[in-house]
């Protein structure tokens, strides 16, 4: 195929704490199917075949049975590379060296975390018109509010990135708010070429890429890097307008993979500097087969600059209306679940009959009292309910228990939770083999994994973790 498929799957989800207690993010319930599997369902309607899946080692065997378990192996071959991940260092790059000697064509890399219904080939196209080295989905900044049942929404802030683009959606610059200093710099060169840049800081980066396989080689020889977004992204758009003779030479390339990576953390920056830094520009070069240089040749054109598009870096900008959102935080997670209990959204990610559901014949639903549930509401699988329960604007995942005349409001509720009588719980996320004892009214709080809410709580903004975690906190 054009792309070989990578999903990056081994991160902890630690910024999800304490959702990610006892899970991986990668397998965190979203609409009652485990989060990764939206980007291999997204892999099977744009016709992919098969997929290489990164994961923790520690991971692996669990990720690989839920996957099995909903049947989206049998549609997309998975190849699962293990990796030892080394604390808060590792990062999605040196996730990315783990896969070279599978890679024979170029990438299509993206995260477990994206849940997206933009159709591919918008990305393609760009990516194959403009032969781009990176093309890379940027999407609007996500509506994700902090709700409140008895107030307005407000907007929740989420930190973005600053991104300058010209008329033919080149990227010229792109740098992550956090990392901004005080001052923007622009090289001279850029601007020469590009005298008008238009700005945004409304956009954000999807995490959904399609890149030239000589980049893999360049992050693969060049250890500094360990991101893709931070650190990789933001080289190649500022290579774009480097010359090579401002790039220092590489060492002498070896294709002997070298294991040792997998298991030691990134070279602190204070060492960074003794690392040989590749080439880019005549790594890009290199790549170009007989039949680019020969068209470069031929070319009736002005070849003064034609070094310059060696290297070069394009974006798709998704429209307002499509869903776009990376779950990656706590409220970007509940902003999915919401989202996907919407049919306008959800049945653009899979057919209303879609059967990827395992669907237990020798089980028997249990029964449901007399209640109400809103019809943006989700529902999972053998969820039992009492009589006069209300559900709205809400999901709740299967084998669950709500007791009578208990009212969810704005939740995300995970398995195997049992919530007692008389409960009133609003804009709130209940972890899996969490007890809601009776009587209870919860608002805007966080109920941890396997956690227990004693009767009579009224609580407000608080988050619930077993004894044993605070003693960790």
């Amino acid at each position: 195929m054009e792309f070989q498929a990578v999903i990056l799957a081994g991160g902890r989800g630690s910024r999800m704490y304490p959702l990610t207690e006892n899970i991986p993010k990668a397998l965190l319930p979203v609409a009652n199917k485990p989060l990764i599997w939206y980007p291999v369902k997204y892999l099977e309607t744009a016709g992919f075949p098969e997929a290489i899946v990164i994961v923790s080692k520690a991971n692996a065997q669990t990720i690989g049975s839920v996957l099995e378990e909903f049947r989206v192996m049998h549609d997309v071959k998975m190849t699962f590379v293990l990796v030892e991940t080394a604390g808060d260092e590792w990062g999605t790059a040196d996730a990315l060296r783990a896969v070279k000697s599978k890679i024979k064509s170029d990438l299509l890399l993206l995260s477990c975390d994206l849940v997206t219904n933009i159709p591919l080939h918008l990305l393609a196209d760009v990516y194959r018109t403009y032969n781009s080295t990176a093309a890379i989905l940027l999407t609007p900044e996500p509506d994700i509010q902090e709700q409140d049942a008895s107030k307005k929404s407000k907007p929740c802030h989420v930190d973005g990135d600053i991104i300058g683009l010209n008329e033919t959606s080149q990227l010229l610059f792109f740098c992550s708010e956090a990392d901004l200093a005080d001052n923007l710099t622009l090289s001279r060169g850029m601007l020469k070429k590009n005298p008008h840049i238009q700005f945004h800081t409304d956009l954000i980066d999807g995490h959904l890429y399609l890149v030239k396989k000589w980049v893999l080689d360049y992050v693969f020889q060049n250890k500094n890097i360990s991101s893709i977004k931070e650190e990789l992204i933001p080289q190649l758009v500022k290579g774009q307008f480097q010359s090579a003779h401002m790039i220092p030479k590489p060492h002498p390339y070896t294709e002997l993979m070298d294991s040792s990576f997998l298991t030691t953390p990134a070279m602190p920056p204070e060492k960074q500097s003794s690392h040989p830094v590749v080439n880019m520009t005549e790594l890009a070069a290199d790549s170009h087969d007989m039949l680019d240089q020969l068209a470069l040749q031929m070319s009736s054109g002005n070849l003064n600059g034609a070094e310059d598009h060696v290297i070069s870096c394009h974006a798709h900008i998704a429209s307002s209306d499509s869903l776009c959102i990376r779950v990656n935080t706590i409220d970007s997670y509940k902003q999915v679940n919401k989202s996907l209990s919407m049919p306008c959204y959800a049945s653009t990610l899979y057919p209303p009959t879609d059967t990827t559901l395992p669907q237990p014949q020798q089980q028997q639903q249990p029964a449901r009292g007399r209640g109400t549930v809103s019809s943006d509401s989700l529902v999972g699988q053998f969820v039992s309910t009492k009589d006069k329960v209300s559900i709205k604007h809400s999901v709740v995942h299967s084998h669950s228990m709500i007791g009578e005349k208990s009212r969810l409001l704005l939740c995300v509720v995970m398995d195997h939770v049992k919530i007692g009588d008389n409960c009133n719980i609003q804009n709130t996320i209940i972890c899996s083999e969490a007890y809601i004892e009776d009587n209870v009214t919860l608002k805007d709080c966080i109920v941890g994994f396997h956690c227990t809410v004693p009767r009579g709580t009224d609580a407000k903004g608080e988050t619930f973790v077993r004894e044993s975690e605070e003693m960790n906190l």
